[in-house]
């Protein structure tokens, strides 16, 4: 059948108020309003996964029996997976992660159930290859190793030496277990070599020392102490280094009096004492020894002064002596007398850089090997020669070795400072060119 087209005027309604809606014709109490409301899916299922879930310390007992209120016939298997699928869940970040296979990795939190007395770690469920949501337990071996439970057909591991730092990191933030709770409520996770190791770390003789303090007034009195040693150490750092010296020789009672004057009464306060009780020596260390001072001390400070500077002073004529036969050896045939020779072997070993420090040595070796070869006798025949100059130099510098004990180097030198050496070394000069 065809349809038919309206062909009348279409109006529509522009202006108009809707003042009211009801549901009856005549209704009970007239002028009350109902509101309606909308809440979101997110909402709902926000509140019944709260309802559902652990509160914060919330042991398992309570949370079984909480969950029992409003669904009495509830197995525990179901309340305990319940609870774990919450923990796994809550704000906190994981403590750990399990290795990934087949696809997934698990989270891993721990809990400590009060009821049980006992640590319980937790294995977060995940989707595994089959879209279906499971989980695994965590176990610990004989060798004390951890292992996760086989489940929907594989398992994972997980980080030894992490998990064992975890379980025990967990543990040592309960400051309200003593050692025998400790030891107990970990035994399933920790070894005994853990365990013993653990009770040591948290200070058990501190913790049993805290729970001797069976008052209030006790605690109140200790801290107050602290108190007082706080701003007492914090005069005695803003002391001036004079006035600390001043303090620190002080008994108890003095050192009390010292910090509650005025800067001024306690500069005033040192002088006096300085003038009655003055300095009598100080040492090379800069360490003063007043005349209240045991005389042995200041003795035994003398005796190490002398004997530091004895030191000193061998070593630095072992250092001159070396330096020495360096300047006699190395630089021998240089102008210039020994003292010059020592202080320019100084002066290259002073040089920061090993490298220049080496070229620097080489080049006055060179010069002065240069030097040893001008002093050479060139055409000598072997037989004396009066008209040989360089055998005139020898024989001058022999004798002088001879007469002063001196090598033949040092000898050498000396002759050519001679006005007759000098002569002589000219000449010398001259026949070889």
């Amino acid at each position: 059948m065809k349809k038919q087209k309206y062909r009348g005027k279409r109006r529509r309604m522009k202006k108009f108020r809707l003042s009211e809606i009801s549901f009856v014709d005549t209704p009970a109490q007239e002028g009350a309003t109902a509101d309606i409301q909308k809440a979101s899916v997110d909402e709902l299922l926000d509140d019944d996964f709260e309802k559902q879930s652990p509160r914060e310390g919330e042991s398992f007992r309570a949370f079984l029996r909480r969950m029992r209120e409003s669904e009495p016939g509830m197995s525990e298997e179901r309340a305990r997976a319940m609870f774990d699928e919450g923990m796994s869940k809550a704000g906190d970040l994981a403590d750990l992660f399990t290795s990934v296979d087949e696809g997934h990795q698990h989270s891993i939190k721990l809990y400590y159930d009060d009821d049980d007395e006992k640590l319980c770690v937790i294995v977060g469920y995940a989707m595994g290859p089959d879209g279906e949501m499971h989980d695994h337990q965590v176990m610990m071996t004989d060798t004390g190793e951890y292992m996760l439970s086989e489940n929907a057909g594989h398992t994972h591991t997980v980080d030894q030496d992490r998990m064992r730092m975890l379980v025990m990191n967990f543990m040592l933030n309960k400051n309200s277990l003593d050692a025998d709770q400790v030891a107990k409520g970990v035994k399933d996770f920790l070894t005994e070599d853990n365990i013993a190791d653990l009770l040591k770390r948290m200070g058990d003789n501190v913790q049993k020392e805290t729970e001797n303090m069976n008052d209030l007034e006790k605690a109140k009195g200790e801290i107050s102490t602290l108190t007082a040693q706080v701003a007492t150490l914090s005069k005695v750092a803003a002391l001036p280094s004079d006035h600390k010296a001043f303090y620190d020789r002080l008994d108890e009672d003095g050192q009390k009096d010292f910090l509650e004057k005025s800067v001024d009464d306690q500069k005033a306060q040192i002088e006096k004492a300085s003038d009655e009780d003055p300095v009598i020596y100080t040492s090379a260390q800069g360490i003063e020894f007043r005349k209240s001072d045991d005389p042995r001390f200041v003795e035994m400070a003398k005796q190490n002064d002398a004997e530091r500077k004895r030191n000193a002073d061998l070593q630095k004529k072992l250092d001159d002596q070396d330096l020495t036969k360096r300047a006699e050896d190395e630089l021998g045939h240089l102008a210039g007398d020994l003292d010059v020779h020592k202080e320019m072997l100084r002066s290259i070993d002073k040089i920061a850089d090993p490298e220049m420090r080496k070229r620097a040595l080489e080049a006055l070796k060179s010069h002065d090997n240069g030097m040893s070869k001008a002093m050479e006798s060139y055409g000598s025949s072997g037989q004396p020669n009066e008209d040989d100059p360089h055998q005139d130099l020898n024989k001058m510098a022999a004798e002088y070795a001879k007469e002063n004990k001196v090598s033949h180097a040092v000898a050498y030198r000396s002759v050519l400072e001679t006005p007759e050496g000098e002569k002589l070394y000219a000449k010398a000069r001259q026949a070889k060119h």
